[in-house]
C-alpha cells in the first residue's frame, strides 16, 4: 500500500499510478478547480467539507482564533476569487455554486455521515488498491487527517503521518475514528 497526500497543486501535476483510489476533499471554491485524474483502474470520490471547526472545538491550543491573520486563512474574499478566476463575473461563480446547492458564505463541516461515506466508498470499490491518493487545497490539514485515521482504521501500517503532517485537522481525524469506532461496535 502505498499512500500519497498531496495539495490541490501537487495533484494537478501528478501522473496517476494504476490501481489508484482517490479521496478529493474539496471546498466549495476548490471544486471548481479539482483537475481530471490519469491512470488506469482507478477510482476517484469527491467529498465537500470546509477546513473549519465547531466554534466549541479547541483545534489547537497554541492558535489565537481571534488572530487576523488566522480568521483570514477562513474565507476566500473576492479579490482573491478574481484572481483565481479573472474570466468569471461574481454573478457566474455565485451562481455555479448555487446551482450545485451551495451558497458563498456557508461553511461545511465534516459530518460523521460524511466519514462514513467516506469509509462505504472504498470498501465498496474494493480497498483493495495499491495506492491511494487523498488530496486537499493544501495537502496539509484535510487530507492528511483522512490519510492518518483511514491508516488507522483500515491498519495499512503507515508509519511516520503524525510527524510529517504535524498540522492534520484534529477535527476531521476525530469526527473520521468517531463513525468508525460506529461502524465497528
Amino acid at each position: 500500500m502505498v499512500l500519497r497526500i498531496l495539495s490541490l497543486d501537487e495533484c494537478a501535476k501528478y501522473v496517476s499510478m494504476d490501481n489508484t483510489y482517490w479521496i478529493r476533499i474539496v471546498n466549495n471554491i476548490e471544486y471548481l478547480r479539482i483537475p481530471q485524474i490519469t491512470g488506469n483502474n482507478c477510482v476517484e470520490r469527491i467529498y465537500r467539507f470546509d477546513d473549519v471547526w465547531p466554534d466549541d472545538w479547541n483545534e489547537y491550543d497554541w492558535v489565537d482564533i481571534n488572530d487576523a491573520y488566522f480568521n483570514g486563512m477562513l474565507k476566500v474574499t473576492w479579490e482573491e476569487m478574481k484572481r483565481l478566476y479573472p474570466e468569471k463575473t461574481k454573478k457566474d461563480l455565485l451562481g455555479l455554486m448555487e446551482s450545485e446547492g451551495t451558497t458563498w458564505e456557508r461553511r461545511s463541516l465534516l459530518s460523521e455521515a460524511q466519514a462514513g461515506m467516506i469509509m462505504d466508498d472504498y470498501e465498496e470499490a474494493g480497498g483493495y488498491f495499491d495506492n491511494v491518493i487523498i488530496h486537499c487545497n493544501q495537502g496539509l490539514n484535510r487530507s492528511p487527517a483522512v490519510g492518518k485515521a483511514m491508516n488507522e482504521i483500515y491498519g495499512w501500517g503507515i508509519e511516520g503521518l503524525e510527524d510529517e503532517f504535524p498540522f492534520y485537522r484534529r477535527y476531521v481525524y476525530e469526527i473520521m475514528m468517531r463513525a468508525a469506532s460506529d461502524r465497528f461496535k
